[in-house]
């Protein structure tokens, strides 16, 4: 029994670290991109690897992103993530999530404001270094990325109070500002198709979002 109890420790902590990670990855590809960052740390390859763990199905939408961040020039993908996050013209994809729960267009809407209370709950504060909004994209995955590290943390130190306490954090996250938005979000990025790297980052992220927390391994 005991020795059954402590491989499911270990089950769990592993998923928890994967989605972690997975999120934390995630959040650094929905920022100007750094070809050199990417290739170095090996990018493409972690976020395979975690995947498969995290959820399968986001594993096999995820495109070989180390194909593109190896070969493709700098300035292509620079130019992807202008037109698609920033514009001008027309910002393609926003990444903020006001963007789509407060109405279209509607930057810095109510929910930034309730998006910031829950990293507050949590003990956690924008970075003086962060230039973007609460509710940005990578702001809100590095979020989950704490929770789950929080909650691995909480099993191999025995404390289900505390990993009750994120979990439950951040499944009112989830359904209230993650769930509703994502989604039409990684659709838009789809759409556009202005790059294989965030089409398929777009595909792979909502795969995550919508399966990857729900318990079931798919």
């Amino acid at each position: 029994m005991q020795t059954r109890a402590i491989n499911h420790e270990k089950t769990t902590r592993g998923l928890l670290m994967a989605r972690a990670d997975a999120c934390r990855l995630f959040s650094a590809c929905f920022y100007p991109p750094d070809n050199q960052l990417f290739a170095r740390e090996k990018l493409g390859e972690r976020l395979a690897v975690l995947l498969k763990t995290a959820c399968p199905r986001a594993a096999s939408l995820l495109p070989p992103l180390s194909r593109y961040i190896e070969t493709e020039d700098a300035e292509a993908l620079a130019v992807a993530y202008t037109r698609l996050f920033m514009g001008p013209p027309e910002v393609l994809a926003p990444p903020y999530a006001s963007c789509y729960l407060d109405g279209e267009r509607f930057v810095m809407g109510p929910s930034v404001v309730e998006i910031k209370k829950f990293y507050d709950s949590a003990g956690l504060g924008l970075d003086d270094d962060f230039t973007e909004m609460p509710d940005h994209v990578s702001a809100m995955l590095e979020f989950l990325y704490y929770l789950n590290f929080r909650m691995a943390v909480a099993v191999a130190a025995g404390n289900p109070d505390e990993h009750e306490a994120m979990a439950h954090l951040q499944g009112r996250f989830l359904e209230k500002y993650m769930k509703p938005w994502i989604p039409d979000f990684c659709e838009k990025i789809t759409r556009a198709d202005r790059h294989p790297f965030y089409t398929g980052l777009a595909q792979s992220l909502a795969a995550l979002i919508g399966d990857g927390f729900s318990g079931k391994r798919r």
